[in-house]
Parts: C-alpha cells; sequence; structure tokens
C-alpha cells in the first residue's frame, strides 16, 4: 500500500510546546463573568489612580509644615509614588508565588 502524496501527517514527534499548545483550550466565560471581571480591573485602575493623586491635596500643607522648596515637595512626591510602585511590583510577585487569596487575606486583615 503506497501512501497518499497529499498527507499532512508527519512521522516526527511533537515537542512539548507544541503538545502543549494543542492540549491548551481557551475558557469560554459567561457574559456576566467578563462583564464582572471587566467592572473589577476598572475598580482596580481607579483605586491605582486615587491612592497616587492622593498625596496632590496634601503638597501645600507638606511644604508649610516642613519648610520645603517647591522642588523639594515634588521630590517628596516622586519619592511616595516611586516607594508605592516597588510595593505594588514586590507585593504582585509574593502573590504570584504563594496562592493569591492567602496574600489578600493576610494582609486585608493586618490593620485589624
Amino acid at each position: 500500500m503506497s501512501e497518499d502524496a497529499g498527507s499532512t501527517v508527519s512521522s516526527q514527534p511533537k515537542s512539548k510546546r507544541e503538545l502543549a499548545a494543542d492540549a491548551y483550550v481557551r475558557p469560554q466565560l459567561s457574559r456576566a463573568r467578563l462583564n464582572f471581571m471587566l467592572t473589577l480591573f476598572c475598580l482596580g485602575e481607579f483605586m491605582d489612580a486615587f491612592i497616587a493623586s492622593c498625596l496632590f491635596p496634601a503638597i501645600n500643607s507638606l511644604q508649610e509644615h516642613l519648610h520645603l522648596k517647591p522642588t523639594e515637595v515634588t521630590w517628596a512626591f516622586g519619592a511616595y509614588t516611586a516607594t508605592f510602585a516597588a510595593f505594588l511590583l514586590i507585593s504582585g510577585r509574593v502573590s504570584d508565588v504563594y496562592s493569591p487569596r492567602t496574600f489578600y487575606l493576610a494582609f486585608s486583615f493586618k490593620d485589624c
């Protein structure tokens, strides 16, 4: 018996990457779940912007009480933003290493 010339079946074994790509099936999410996730992500972005901008009203008070020049207040704001961003990255990595649920619960109740 002869093999078809138009056959695309390969006799070479597939690599692990090809097998993993074949095995991955994109989960089908309901419309309600997609809307919930979008709302949650938008709320997270809002909270990030809100926390980063909460220092704006305090700039005049900082300058007055700490006797800072306007350029020094800018540095204080930059230092706050950089510190916030650094801890945001670190907490994201810790959440990746450990369970996000455990991490969220552990740090949600730290002030109690």
